[in-house]
């Protein structure tokens, strides 16, 4: 190996190490209402998978002004059953009385969400008939939210950051549906990102926008939102499947192996020999 070629290696050698080091972002995360940490319910405290932080609820009290429990998300429907994100008959619902509301919120663990990583998770948002929402934050302050206001557009919706000062609802044309949908959010910039939704048995849609809040202020938390949707079990709202992915030492890997890749398809050659 030559004197200019072995310089080239160690400064490769050097950078990827330094990204695989470098790479920081929430741990890798998985958890759904099937979890043995569920058979006493879905209360404050419990804390099913791996790699999230316990749940808290707000507020906690007597139904049926507030309720969280585990439940079929197939009686979520006007004309029940309906399809379902059930795992082994089981998700995670929200209800209660109209005008209370209920939010359930969950920490990731190992620091915020990294540009890369992605958040999924099962959505049925049922017979809606209040203000449902799938949310991320950085503490208390919503940086995303996916939602559906009632049933004034019919459609789902989330917040996209036009300016400093302007934030608009995004209007995505997808029509409700009780029979739940999977949404793949993934953080593409320190403040921008993109999102995936599949309703069950339909196409993937493509969205991307500004995160809201302050800038750079990062992801540490997923909230879930049911304010004012009644008590009916046609009007509970229901998630499932709840997962982080990358894990840190994913990305640092890619990064090593994506220098690894350029490197071999331009080698460099020694001035003496050009």
């Amino acid at each position: 190996m030559n004197t200019s070629t072995r310089v080239a290696w160690t400064l490769f050698a050097g950078i990827s190490l330094g990204l695989a080091v470098s790479a920081k972002g929430a741990n890798l995360a998985s958890d759904n209402a099937a979890d043995p940490a569920y058979n006493a319910g879905w209360i404050a405290g419990a804390n099913g998978g791996t790699g999230f932080g316990a749940w808290s609820m707000l507020p906690v009290g007597t139904p049926p002004q507030f309720s969280y429990f585990v439940g079929s998300s197939a009686a979520n429907d006007a004309t029940p059953p309906s399809g379902s994100i059930d795992v082994a008959g089981k998700s995670w619902g929200l209800s209660n009385a109209i005008p209370d509301f209920c939010k359930a919120t969950r920490p990731l663990t190992g620091g915020s969400l990294s540009v890369g990583q992605h958040v999924l998770v099962d959505m049925d948002s049922g017979a809606v008939g209040g203000f449902v929402q799938f949310a991320l934050a950085a503490g208390n302050a919503e940086r995303f939210s996916w939602f559906v206001d009632g049933s004034a557009t019919g459609t789902y919706l989330y917040l996209n950051q036009q300016s400093p000062t302007l934030v608009t609802e995004i209007n995505t044309a997808i029509p409700l549906t009780s029979n739940g949908l999977h949404l793949d959010f993934a953080l593409t910039g320190p403040n921008t990102f993109a999102i995936d939704a599949t309703p069950s048995g339909g196409a993937l849609h493509h969205f991307t926008g500004a995160l809201e809040g302050t800038p750079g202020s990062g992801i540490d938390r997923v909230e879930l939102l049911n304010y004012g949707a009644g008590t009916s079990p046609s009007h509970d709202l229901f998630f499932n499947n709840l997962t982080v992915t990358p894990e840190p030492a994913e990305m640092g890997t890619i990064a090593f192996l994506s220098l690894l890749v350029i490197r071999r398809r331009r080698p460099i050659t020694s001035p003496a020999k050009q």
